[in-house]
């Protein structure tokens, strides 16, 4: 057994540090270590919890309330798979010490097998509990807007303490803040749900404000509309930008409607996914720009532009689309959806042959709506998952032996080998092939038909891949076969030297082109052109020497072999090799120059700059005017938002 066990004293009433506790609707807006908690309240009720320990991935429980005891005492507690295997209890209690002051003690107990094993996860957790408990005394303390707001993006990589963080609650409100930020000589950035392993996510800036749209959460459904496009029947909804895509996926079930195509990650919100153009997989789906209608925005002027498409205002449209927020910030988006159909879903592993020769792999392409694998180099395989459309009612069971091993095995031994692999640093050439095998044995193929909307193969995608998914690079998909054949040899090669290698399967997807100018698939209006994609889950080794550098090399000798004006492109939301700058990003981007220009008349005070990063890959300076002359009246309305 190992316990967690923290005393805090917070300057507010007991009345008021108890509603902030039991508020479960709010832990989204400041909560890092518990983001998600519903189910009534009460003692032996059920609740679900997602549990998010600092650079790891989060994980839901199901738990039961074991007291519930107003202004005193709250607790539950929640097993992994069964009793015995790894338990965790959480209690909070309060006592008063005068009017205005609480002493709030917690403790979380950690009880079972597996206790013994998993120290890191304790020692995470310990670390998540002490700024969940700073985080509450903030909110307690600063009711109104939170203020120095300690900010980790999703894998862990970046973080920050930003001056304020504020929950607009409507348009003029917004629009406020931004008038007032660039007024005293603030910086401004858009948060969603944190998933971008990139410096798009930080501020070098002290005086930050972070802008959550929690409160931009709206699903219109009666502003259904139908729309034609050729032979299939679709329709377009309003969404606003801080929904989560995982809560409109299910919303969107349960009136039999689906998005048209998803990608592994569906924590995101509208905002960061379209501002990021996440995608899924297939060459018939382009990103998720590919799928909007019209969005709304207010620009760093703090102007409302409403319902901006890309027949009428096609600059700005696409400027916007995979703007990474620099643009403006986006409040609501139509987008285009789809009735749920049927799903067959077939993974298994394949050899690596299937992928690395064209003719098969044109093939795969071809014959499915979606394909995507992940790819083990050193042995030749990759877990291979075909997606189509059927006329076929639900069948094939998931086996709950494989489930449980995958996750086991994924989500909790996975991480470990990270540490081992660079402890025994002489041994990482023959430890790496072995774990992959191990990897293969403990993941059990799939075949089963469920609606469109559930058929995710995520809880046999390890949690720890998706954390891992540091770089994503783009490239031409007619030279997929040779890129990756020779990749398959370099990746060999590097591991035998040590001069790089991978520690995580690569996962290897396809998408269309689209226009948006900074989109990882611009090609202007040649948008039927395809591309492959590689999410590299590299980590530097101890001698810094870097994976990601070594494929997009390859990746450049080969393509310019063929095509000396053919490019490539990384995904912005995630990690570059640390060369990449402003030359060689203009050369791989040509519609970098169109988007500087329509971001400038957008946010002519840089109010959205606020990282060297956005200087050194964009050549974006990110310095703005302080106006000293409204600077306290200024303060005087933000304090008072």
């Amino acid at each position: 057994m190992k316990k967690i066990e923290t005393h805090l004293l917070i300057n507010a009433p007991i009345t008021a540090v108890w509603s902030a506790i039991t508020d479960f609707e709010s832990y989204p807006l400041w909560n890092s270590y518990y983001p998600f908690i519903r189910g009534k309240k009460g003692a032996g009720n059920s609740i679900t919890v997602k549990i998010k320990p600092p650079k790891m991935m989060g994980i839901r429980l199901t738990a039961i309330i074991d007291s519930f005891a107003p202004n005193r005492l709250f607790s539950w507690k929640a097993s992994i798979l069964f009793k015995g295997l790894f338990e965790r209890s959480f209690e909070i209690s309060l006592v008063v010490k005068d009017d205005h002051t609480t002493l709030l003690t917690q403790k979380t107990t950690f009880r079972g097998i597996l206790v013994s094993l998993l120290g890191f996860i304790i020692e995470k957790s310990a670390e998540g509990i002490k700024q969940m408990n700073q985080q509450l005394k903030s909110i307690c303390e600063n009711p109104i807007a939170y203020t120095s707001i300690p900010f980790t993006n999703w894998g862990g990589t970046v973080s920050y303490t930003a001056e304020k963080m504020l929950f607009p609650k409507d348009i003029p409100e917004l629009s406020h803040i931004f008038q007032a930020a660039f007024q005293t000589g603030k910086k401004v950035k858009l948060i969603g749900s944190g998933h971008s392993f990139s410096e798009i996510l930080c501020s070098v800036d002290p005086h930050t404000w972070i802008i959550k749209l929690n409160y931009f959460n709206q699903i219109d459904f009666s502003g259904m509309k139908p729309v034609n496009d050729g032979s299939k029947q679709l329709y377009s909804i309003e969404v606003g930008g801080g929904v989560i895509l995982e809560d409109l996926i299910e919303q969107l079930g349960a009136k039999k409607f689906r998005l048209l195509n998803v990608g592994s990650i569906t924590e995101q919100t509208i905002s960061g996914a379209l501002s990021t153009n996440t995608h899924g997989s297939g060459i018939k789906h382009g990103g998720f720009v590919s799928f909007v209608q019209s969005i709304s925005i207010v620009n760093g002027n703090g102007v409302y532009i409403k319902d901006i498409t890309s027949g009428d205002q096609p600059e700005l449209f696409y400027s916007v689309c995979c703007g990474i927020g620099l643009v403006g910030v986006i409040t609501s988006v139509r987008i285009l959806i789809a009735k749920n159909n049927q799903s067959e879903v077939d993974a298994r592993f394949i050899p690596f042959s299937d992928l690395s020769d064209q003719q098969n792999l044109n093939k795969l392409l071809e014959s499915n709506e979606i394909f995507e694998g992940f790819w083990y180099p050193y042995i030749n395989t990759v877990y291979a998952c075909k997606k189509n459309i059927v006329d076929a009612p639900n069948s094939g069971d998931i086996p709950a032996w494989g489930l449980k091993a995958a996750y086991i095995y994924g989500n909790i031994i996975y991480k470990s080998r990270i540490s081992l692999i660079k402890k025994v640093i002489f041994l990482d050439k023959w430890l790496i092939p072995f774990f992959f095998r191990i990897d293969k044995l403990v993941t059990p193929p799939l075949h089963f038909v469920r609606p469109k909307n559930q058929d995710s193969i995520e809880d046999f995608q390890k949690d720890s891949w998706k954390e891992m998914y540091d770089c994503e690079i783009f490239f031409n998909y007619q030279y997929a076969a040779e890129i990756l054949s020779s990749l398959n040899d370099m990746l060999d090669a590097g591991l035998k030297k040590r001069d790089y290698y991978c520690e995580f399967p690569i996962h290897v997807r396809f998408m269309r082109g689209d226009e948006a100018y900074l989109s990882q698939g611009y090609e202007g209006k040649e948008k039927d052109k395809v591309f492959t994609s590689l999410c590299i889950p590299g980590v530097p080794d101890d001698d810094k020497k870097n994976v990601y550098t070594a494929i997009a090399n390859k990746v450049q000798e080969i393509i310019l072999k063929h095509d000396p004006n053919e490019r490539y492109r990384f995904h912005l939301g995630k990690n570059l090799p640390p060369d990449f700058e402003y030359p060689d990003f203009l050369k791989n981007n040509p519609g970098l120059p169109k988007w500087l220009q329509v971001r400038e008349a957008n946010d002519p005070h840089n109010l959205f700059i606020n990282h060297p990063w956005m200087t050194k890959v964009l050549g974006i300076p990110y310095e703005i005017t302080i106006s000293s002359t409204v600077m306290k009246q200024a303060m005087t309305d933000i304090n008072s938002i």
